[in-house]
């Protein structure tokens, strides 16, 4: 594993994730997912943590190694709508918050190489661009790549498959996430392109940095039969002491 550089995957959690194109198709939440996994395994021995972004960004999993706890953490800890927005979004994603990655101790201090895959439809309140340019200045400097996970025409469903009336599509989300990207030293791709954005997190981290050993954990083989006959011998020895003494 990279000792010297992380990422986090950002990924949008705001109720607008559950549109689709249609009733019973998969939701940008779940294309979003399908999107993490893939820039997850363009990373490779990167340590790579997971954060849900609604009107403020939380941390899930912090930057690991284990691609085992990445998909178990990304399966089962990002809901649409979870965590609830404070109150003071319109539309309960504010990239604005975004500006918490680089700032709010999300990554540990000898990672000097940080960048923040962000998947999101990028329908957002208007972001404070003076409030993200600050903090992207920060030092050690933290690479924004934004996956816009979001097609044309899609619609939030309820269970009956009627399009919820509440919903209605966010205006000028595509230059929303190029601005937020632009101001943060990034790129946007679409959700077709996973590959290229996990490639262009690869190459904001360089090549070449410090790595070290990682194990899951420890492999014990099962005890063969002349394992099992010594150490029963200890217990057989006592049993006869005892019984001697009787």
């Amino acid at each position: 594993m990279r000792t010297d550089a992380a990422a986090f995957v950002v990924v949008d959690t705001s109720r607008s994730m559950l549109a689709a194109p249609a009733p019973g198709s998969a939701t940008r939440l779940e294309r979003a997912r399908r999107v993490a996994l893939a820039v997850r395994k363009e990373l490779g021995d990167v340590p790579v943590g997971i954060a849900s972004l609604s009107d403020r960004v939380l941390p899930h999993l912090f930057p690991s190694p284990d691609r085992k706890a990445f998909a178990r953490t990304l399966g089962r800890a990002l809901r649409a709508g979870h965590p609830v927005p404070t109150g003071l979004s319109s539309s309960g994603t504010d990239l604005t918050a975004l500006a918490a990655l680089p700032t709010a101790n999300f990554f540990a201090p000898a990672m000097r190489r940080r960048v923040g895959i962000v998947l999101t439809d990028a329908e957002s309140d208007p972001i404070d661009s003076d409030v993200l340019d600050g903090a992207y200045r920060a030092v050690p400097q933290t690479t924004l790549v934004l996956v816009r996970v979001a097609r044309a025409g899609e619609r939030v469903f309820d269970e009956q498959g009627r399009p919820e009336p509440g919903y209605v599509a966010g205006p000028g989300a595509g230059a929303i996430a190029a601005q937020v990207a632009g101001i943060a030293g990034g790129r946007v791709f679409g959700e077709g392109q996973a590959a290229a954005a996990g490639r262009a997190a690869v190459e904001a981290l360089g090549a070449g940095g410090r790595t070290q050993a990682w194990a899951r954990g420890e492999r014990r083989r099962p005890l063969g039969p002349y394992a099992l006959v010594v150490s029963a011998l200890p217990l057989a020895y006592l049993v006869r002491l005892r019984n001697l003494g009787h």
